[in-house]
């Protein structure tokens, strides 16, 4: 389906959300409501919206503002229109009969109800606007959640369905599941009958509400908001509503917060509770609420060895089974929980879905659970088959492994490096499998991507490794292993063989190197990249701050068209433009909110490809090598990199210097940015000068190796190992 147009009714906080995100992906969008002023409010919330409701906000620009009285005829011009009105039945019966008169008969309409009945819906209804008509849920944060639920009816053609969904899909990057007409279809009809099963056993077994939500999340692959901390982010007056559709009782002290107005985040007040405990200060304390009391006490902790165990644990399978199945205090409350809600997954199953893998789909994609009940089923009984993949590529077929990677056959003579170190962070044996790969890649292959199944990219190069190494003064290891990174760069670079990064998530510091490496990225839509070093007291020695350099040039070049052309100008504007743009990036530790985002900051090009389904990413930057493979021709190694000199160096010391003199920086701060400014104006060098990529690489290791022996950079090396936060210092 080739959809040019929408037009969305309602621009409350998920009409305007629906709005923002096919504005995003390219779609003309009109966002209507019952005033102007509505849907320019909406359009605002866009802008302000944390997390970001846009990959861009030069999307808005997407985004044509409206109300129903004089805008609604304009709908006869769209392809697509979205119901997103307030939540109840008569006010969308009327909306639908204004709308119907302006529709035109390919036109498709949907609703975004979360759970009014489909058959409700189209009460009244024309035959045309039944058989275009069907339910598309959107969830909330509209970019961020994969789930759409699709509900048709009897009378809907099938050519809308498939249309709809391929869109989706495609067009949008969502998860479909096809859901039948049950009241809250499924993903919040067992969601919240999780969430309310785990009030009432909360309050029977007297378990403390923020041990429930250390135990229910990640170690029982869930969300880390897992049960009440999801239910304040929701609004607790919401689930409510849900569970008083799906008939479920909510427990007496809950009924009570809903009275009381303590319905979470947007009342200030929930099952948490922000206070600041002194007039003036500025920390404050999350307390929690005891529901016997109805009183709220500062948090405990709870340490089990389960949970322990559980904290080192990647595989959210084997994650599950060792708190579920663990005779301690977490698997006490983990057991019953999770055993219920995969009970009330099978007993409803018939009734809401057309197969068990609709709901595993519903739960992963709507509740950010890792594995849904089905699965969890699965994980717990070891005789069942196991689970799959969510990459969609089935069992892998790995060709070489060692303790840090994998290199697996994607078929077709495509080949990928998997990392699968802790939060993928790149050591030795991650470079030494990506070394193999190209090895075996020049030798047979078609090409290779570097991607893989973890929560993110990777998070950088290991930073225990380096603090080790320059607590002890071992400068021949930090020399060998920054060598040894900046050449596994460069043999990515000049591989003979295409090579496509395939990065999402967070991509930061090492792994945003190796993936400016590759001269072809094919990044999900949710990349967050950034050069991040100067946050632990480093810069980027891996290659980043040559690479960052190279695509800053191209972009200059791509821009600098002056009207005349001066005798002997550079076609870059000349070597200062790109040199103070990668300063300016890398100093900041800039890092993109998407991959869109990406592009604008400078990581990566124009020309590279975003994938909006994240599940597809490897897929698609497969597709991507055979495609570039047909033609493919390494790039030349690069003796000509126009840089300033020290006259360039002078100019971004002195401004760093009127920084600090400002007090907006630190001493040293203001010292890594002066190392930073030597490398990237050739500053060993004094005036204008052609240099190559190796010249560099050797002034990007030379300062990394001289700021590990600084003991404002070994505090905040160890500081973000202890805290997971940079100091500064």
């Amino acid at each position: 389906m080739i959809l040019k147009k929408a037009a969305v009714l309602g621009a409350g906080v998920m009409g305007a959300q629906i709005a923002g995100h096919l504005a995003g992906c390219g779609v003309e969008v009109l966002l209507m409501d019952i005033a102007p002023s509505l849907a320019l409010q909406g359009i605002e919330r866009l802008k302000k919206s944390k997390p970001a409701a846009m990959y861009d906000l030069d999307d808005l620009r997407l985004i044509t503002p409206g109300n129903f009285e004089d805008d609604l005829p304009k709908i006869a011009e769209c392809d697509w229109v979205i119901e997103a009105v307030l939540e109840k039945l008569e006010i969308k019966q009327k909306l639908f009969g204004e709308v119907e008169k302006y529709l035109k008969p390919s036109t498709i309409i949907s609703s975004n109800t979360s759970g009014i009945l489909h058959k409700q819906l189209v009460g009244g209804r024309s035959d045309i606007f039944r058989k275009n008509f069907l339910i598309t849920h959107f969830f909330n944060p509209v970019r961020y959640m994969k789930l759409v639920e699709v509900i048709s009816g009897g009378e809907t053609r099938p050519e809308v369905v498939k249309e709809i969904a391929e869109f989706l899909e495609d067009g949008l990057g969502k998860g479909v599941v096809y859901a039948k007409d049950t009241p809250n279809f499924i993903a919040n009809r067992i969601g919240v009958h999780a969430v309310v099963t785990a009030f009432h056993k909360t309050a029977e077994n007297n378990w403390p509400i923020e041990v429930v939500d250390q135990v229910m999340g990640v170690p029982c692959a869930r969300p880390k908001s897992a049960i009440f901390r999801t239910a304040d982010i929701v609004g607790i007056d919401t689930l409510a509503l849900v569970a008083k559709n799906s008939g479920i009782k909510l427990p007496a002290f809950v009924e009570e917060m809903v009275k009381r107005g303590w319905i979470g985040d947007k009342a200030g007040q929930g099952f948490y509770k922000r206070v600041r405990p002194e007039v003036g200060s500025q920390k404050s304390e999350i307390l929690v609420l005891d529901p016997k009391t109805m009183e709220y006490r500062p948090q405990q902790k709870i340490k089990t060895p389960s949970l322990g165990k559980a904290r080192e644990i990647s595989d959210p399978a084997e994650r599950l089974r060792t708190v579920v199945l663990a005779d301690d205090e977490a698997g006490k409350i983990a057991q019953p929980l999770v055993n219920e809600s995969i009970a009330y997954a099978a007993e409803v199953a018939d009734e809401i879905a057309h197969n068990i893998d609709e709901i595993d789909k519903a739960m992963r994609w709507g509740f950010n659970w890792e594995l849904g009940p089905f699965e969890q089923r699965k994980a717990l009984d070891n005789t069942l088959p196991l689970i799959p993949s969510h990459q969609g590529r089935g069992e892998k077929k790995i060709v070489k492994t060692n303790s840090g990677a994998d290199l697996t056959d994607l078929g077709d003579g495509v080949f990928a490096c998997e990392f699968h170190t802790k939060m993928n962070a790149i050591d030795g044996d991650v470079i030494a499998m990506l070394n193999q790969a190209i090895d075996l890649v020049e030798k047979e292959g078609a090409g290779l991507v570097i991607g893989n199944d973890g929560a993110n990219f990777s998070v950088g190069a290991n930073l225990m490794m380096i603090f080790i190494a320059a607590s002890n003064g071992q400068w021949d290891e930090i020399d060998r292993m920054i060598r040894a990174f900046q050449g596994v760069g460069q043999r990515i670079r000049f591989c003979k063989k295409p090579v496509v990064a395939a990065p999402f998530g967070m991509t930061l510091g090492g792994g945003a190197e190796i993936t400016m490496a590759a001269n072809y990225i094919n990044a999900a839509a949710e990349t967050y990249m950034g050069l991040v070093e100067a946050g632990v007291g480093l810069i980027p020695a891996g290659g980043g701050c040559k690479n960052l350099l190279l695509r800053m040039e191209e972009r200059h070049k791509q821009a600098f068209h002056p009207k005349d052309k001066i005798w002997m100008a550079p076609d870059d504007g000349g070597p200062f433009p790109k040199v103070r743009d990668v300063f300016q990036t890398i100093a900041f530790a800039k890092v993109s909110a998407s991959a869109k985002e990406a592009v604008k900051i400078g990581y990566m090009k124009s020309s590279d490809n975003i994938t909006l389904d994240r599940e597809k990413l490897i897929m698609s930057a497969k597709k991507r090598v055979l495609d570039i493979a047909k033609s493919y021709q390494p790039p030349a190694s690069r003796e000509d990199i126009l840089l300033p000199g020290d006259g360039g160096k002078m100019a971004l010391v002195n401004s760093i210097r009127q920084t600090r003199l400002k007090g907006d920086i630190s001493d040293h701060d203001a010292l890594i940015g002066e190392k930073l400014a030597h490398v990237l104006t050739g500053g060993d060098r004094q005036a204008l000068h052609k240099t190559n990529e190796q010249h560099i690489l050797d002034l990007e290791r030379e300062a990394f190796m001289s700021l590990c022996g600084m003991e404002k950079t070994i505090a905040r090396i160890q500081h973000m190992l202890s805290k997971g936060k940079p100091l500064r210092n």
